[in-house]
């Protein structure tokens, strides 16, 4: 079956299959871009918006996302104002943000979802309701990708990308070819890091110095994971290597479990510079406590996505249900670890074979690709890894 052949058209010849040019920017006030998906989704949109930001330079430009993500894009140079898409907390709050997307009163509306394959939601379904937030909006002009759903209600739509190219391109040039944009130009992921995040991170580790490494090994999808006895073995690997650097977990409640897992083990082995945050700092802070590393290591996330945005030294574990291409990180400073295997890609949030892939990758590789972008970006200057 073709990757996304359930998304396409039965009968394309009402489509016209020349990328469309956007409006001129005398005929645009005011944007809006729709993003309503998770972290990393949302940060690899950024350089869309960065692009839209330079096309329409004198236009406001509104950014639809859900709550959580607010802290990470609200400082972001190229946006001005922000609608918030929570839409769970009853019939109150659904009036209010359609209320919001009316009094925009917007001009252009561009939907900055992709139909690349996705594991935790249908495509159409997405599509589906897009089109409806888009309809109540009233834009004046509306773009997106041609997708069953929303392709009848688009004024410029975009042709959807073959088999081929999505498989293989980045989910950030596959959006930025929505915005047209100056090919001669380099656009970058990006994320805000308050002051706010910054002093906490500051009175965490008051007085100390050390280099950091921050550690994410969760996921909302259960087939991204690494087995436990991978990540504590890559834990020992590393505290013998750097015994004068500290290690910072961070997580979120769906990592609950392992968070009491790496309780337990860093006790029993006194492993006084692993430092656990998870459920203890906020998405912002999250944030904020990478920026503050040397270096990231951990599996596909959106903290992946974070540390990307802040083009860190970073090993990226990656599982094979999806085409890698697609979303690993884009900068130069990345190492990807992935092991391709006979059932992928699969596309499945969960892994009926106990995620054979991501057991695959083991703490050996994890560290030679450490010493590998360390030494490619800078060298840690305690019980530091000799690049190799």
């Amino acid at each position: 079956m073709e990757f996304y052949s359930l998304y396409k058209f039965e009968d394309m010849s009402s489509l016209d299959r020349k990328t469309p040019e956007l409006p001129e920017q005398s005929l645009v006030n005011k944007i809006a871009c729709l993003m309503v998906n998770g972290i990393g989704d949302t940060i690899c949109v950024t350089p869309a918006i960065e692009a839209l930001r330079q096309k329409y330079p004198d236009a406001e430009l509104t950014v639809i996302i859900r709550p959580r993500i607010v802290p990470l894009v609200s400082g972001n140079p190229n946006i001005d104002d922000v609608i918030v898409y929570d839409t769970g907390n009853g019939v109150r709050k659904r009036l209010e943000f359609f209320v919001a997307l009316i009094q925009k009163r917007i001009d252009l509306w561009v939907d900055l979802h992709v139909p690349t394959f996705n594991t935790t939601s249908s495509n159409r379904r997405d599509y589906f309701r897009n089109s409806i937030m888009m309809r109540i909006a009233r834009p004046v002009y509306r773009v997106g990708y041609a997708a069953p759903g929303l392709a009848p209600y688009l004024t410029h739509p975009f042709p959807l990308p073959s088999d081929s190219a999505i498989k293989s391109e980045n989910i950030v040039t596959t959006t930025l070819a929505l915005v047209n944009p100056d090919l001669s130009q380099k656009f970058s992921k990006h994320v805000t890091i308050g002051e706010q995040d910054r002093d906490w991170v500051n009175r965490n580790f008051r007085g100390n110095k050390n280099q950091r490494v921050v550690l994410f090994f969760g996921s909302e999808q259960p087939a991204d994971l690494w087995p436990e006895y991978r990540i504590f073995e890559l834990m020992r690997l590393l505290i013998q290597e750097l015994p004068d650097c500290d290690f910072v977990v961070i997580g979120s409640a769906y990592e609950h479990n392992f968070s009491l897992s790496v309780n337990a083990t860093v006790s029993q082995n006194g492993w006084n510079n692993v430092h656990n945050f998870i459920e203890k700092a906020s998405l912002s802070e999250s944030a904020a406590l990478i920026e503050s590393c040397d270096a990231f290591i951990g599996t596909d996330s959106g903290p992946m996505h974070i540390a990307d945005a802040l083009d860190m030294p970073m090993v990226a574990l990656m599982s094979s249900k999806n085409y890698i291409e697609i979303w690993q990180p884009v900068s130069a400073n990345a190492r990807v670890l992935n092991h391709p295997i006979s059932c992928g890609p699969c596309f499945l949030a969960e892994c009926p074979r106990h995620n054979e892939c991501m057991a695959m990758i083991t703490p050996e590789e994890v560290i030679t690709a450490l010493r590998r972008v360390i030494g490619h970006k800078r060298s840690m200057s305690a019980g530091e890894i000799s690049p190799q």
